[in-house]
């Protein structure tokens, strides 16, 4: 399994971030679900960065906003994915229905 960052976002927003432990997009895509932490949107996947410090184990496994983005890594604003993302788009991942 590789940890990797899961970026969620909208035509509109940024809608958080999910660090979980996955073999693949896809594999991330259907744990973040079953979780109940997927907001829906597109889904930009890349592996954790190795340089980066690697956060405690209470970031993993739920959404986290810009602001604790902010403040687990200072300011990361990217306003495109990266070119090695593994993309899942906004069809594929609609935002959950709330029973």
């Amino acid at each position: 399994m590789k940890l990797l960052y899961c970026s969620f976002a909208d035509d509109h927003q940024f809608l958080g971030v999910v660090i979980v432990e996955a073999e693949n997009a896809i594999d991330a895509h259907r744990r973040i679900t079953e979780m109940g932490c997927n907001p829906g949107g597109e889904m930009a996947v890349v592996p954790f960065p190795r340089r980066a410090p690697l956060p405690a184990a209470s970031w993993f496994n739920r959404l986290l906003s810009k602001q604790e983005l902010d403040q687990l890594f200072g300011d990361m604003h990217m306003s495109a994915p990266p070119p090695q993302a593994e993309i899942i788009c906004s069809h594929c991942n609609p935002r959950p229905k709330v029973h």
